[in-house]
Formats: C-alpha cells, structure tokens, sequence
C-alpha cells in the first residue's frame, strides 16, 4: 500500500471489533479524494494476490504466535483486558469463558492450518473478497470548518444572553465562581481518611521466596533461573557491564536502546529482522541502567531486557 504512491501511510488497519460484529479494515492518510477507485481496486487486488500465492507458513507461525503472547501474557492489565473480552462475548450470547481458555483455542485452530494449508487463502477469498458489505469513508479536511463552528458558538451564546436578565447573569457569576472555589479547596482530613491506604501491617512479614537455580554458560557466564508462573510464556534477561565505556557517550544509550529495534542486522534490511523477532521471540527490548555519577567509578552497566 505505501509503494503505491497512494498515500502517505497506512491508516487504522487490520481486524477489530465493532459491537457483535467483526471487521478488516485498511485505510491510508495523506492521500486525495480522487483516488478513492485506485485504492479499493489496490486492496483488493493485493488480497486476491496473497490468496492466490498463499500465505508462506514462516508468517502463520509468527502470527500464531504474536495471538498467544496477545492473549496468554500476564501484563499489568491483565485481568481488565480478560474481563473486557469475557463481557464482549457475554452479552452479545456468545460462551463468556471463551477467552478464558484461550491456549485451547490457538491450539485447536493450529490443528486446523495444520490439516488444510490453504485455510487463511481460502478465507480470504470468502471473508474479504468476495464480501459485499464494505464501506468506503472518505476524510477530507475543511479549511472553513474552524470559522463556521466558532461563528455558530457566538451566535449560541448571544442568544443565550439575550434570555437572561442582569440579575440572572450575576447569579450565574456567582455560582461560577462557588464552583471554582470549592474545586480548589482542599479535601478535609476526614475525607482523606476514607481512602483506601497500603499500610505496612498490609504487607508480609516476610518477602516472598522465589525458587532460584544458578547454573552456567559457555565461558563461565552465570545464568539465573526462576520458577515461576508466566502463562506459559519464558523471558529472557541479559545483562550486559560496560566497564570501560567513553562517559561522552553515556547520554546516547536511550537514544540507541530505543533505535535498535528499528534497525536491520547483519546484512538484513527492518523488515527482514522484524520478521525474524516476531517468529522467534515476542519482542525484544533494551534498556540502559545509568549509574550515578557519584557511583559510576564502581558499577557501570546497560542492561538489555530480552524476553522470548
């Protein structure tokens, strides 16, 4: 879509939820009106040509797993994430365990792809394709739409004034301005009382034991294994000291943690890569852990997170 000159970047695109109903979308920013014709036809043409070529089953298998990480990985959302997806289903009649069990279901629909590799072509053609219910919307800027909405607000108002006598207008002053000191009055200590507070009697009184074993690499590098559970999916931590780096260069490391995930590697170009992370891993991410300057004679360090 963005070689085709017909339009800046891609748009809101990809499958997403709308009510009971489930759609594909594509869109394009920073395109014209008058190519409304061309891009219908461009989309659907490059649908029809993954159909017919298939999809290479390198990016099944990372699409599979990128849905699992999606769906089974405990992140601080976790649990309002589960329930927004049991409550979708639930009242619009679907099972509300559904997604509750979901490392089922990704496995039941591998055995699927597993039996018949043209599933996701065959899908294509019949889902997307060959659908007649589409939409086309077009966006278009409005230079004069700034000057027309602030012209009808002071029309409103104006004849909003003009119902209202002086009396009313210094009552409506008044008000305002109770509503405006009140919202910047401190809470009584009394209210503040009734918020829910973590107190240390809250906490255990002794810290949780997390089972460690320590073994070995290649070159004596010290590995730490924890046992925990992870819903299945396994993070890897490296940690590499960079004793010896040029203090010139310490302000550049988050500029470089937050680059190197954008780049190729060892001959390959962005897309090469990205597509090599996300059929191996479920992201890779670096941080660097700056010491103070008061401590950075005896520990320098950058920290890379990878988790797998």
């Amino acid at each position: 879509m963005i070689d085709s000159k017909l339009g800046q970047d891609l748009l809101g695109s990809g499958n997403m939820e709308l009510g009971q109903e489930a759609i594909f979308a594509v869109g394009l920013k920073g395109s014209e009106p008058d190519r409304t014709e061309a891009f219908e036809k461009k989309v659907l043409d490059t649908l029809r040509s993954i159909a017919d070529q298939g999809v290479e089953r390198e990016r099944v298998e990372a699409a599979f797993q990128q849905v699992s990480y999606q769906y089974q990985e405990i992140l601080p959302m976790f649990p309002l994430h589960t329930l927004d997806r049991v409550m979708g289903a639930w009242i619009h009649g679907a099972d509300p365990l559904l997604f509750l069990d979901m490392g089922r279901h990704l496995a039941a629909c591998r055995r699927r792809y597993d039996a018949d590799p043209a599933l996701f072509s065959r899908l294509i053609r019949e889902r997307l394709v060959g659908n007649p219910h589409r939409l086309m919307t077009v966006l278009k800027p409005d230079p004069e739409w700034q000057g027309r909405t602030d012209a009808a607000l002071a029309n409103r108002m104006q004849t909003e004034r003009q119902k209202h006598t002086e009396e009313d207008m210094l009552l409506i002053a008044k008000q305002a301005s109770e509503v405006e000191a009140e919202a910047g009055t401190p809470n009584p200590p009394e209210a503040i009382a009734l918020l829910p507070q973590l107190r240390v009697r809250d906490l255990p009184a002794r810290p949780r034991h997390i089972p460690t074993t320590v073994t070995s690499l290649a070159e004596g590098v010290p590995l730490l294994r924890n046992d925990l559970f992870t819903n299945g999916v396994n993070y890897l931590h490296f940690d590499f000291a960079l004793r010896g780096f040029p203090e010139n260069l310490w302000s550049t490391l988050p500029r470089y943690c937050d680059a190197i995930a954008k780049l190729g590697a060892a001959g390959m170009d962005y897309e090469q890569m990205a597509r090599r992370v996300s059929a191996s891993t479920g992201g890779l991410f670096l941080s660097a852990c700056l010491p103070a300057p008061r401590h950075r004679s005896r520990s320098r360090g950058l920290e890379p997170a990878v988790y797998l």
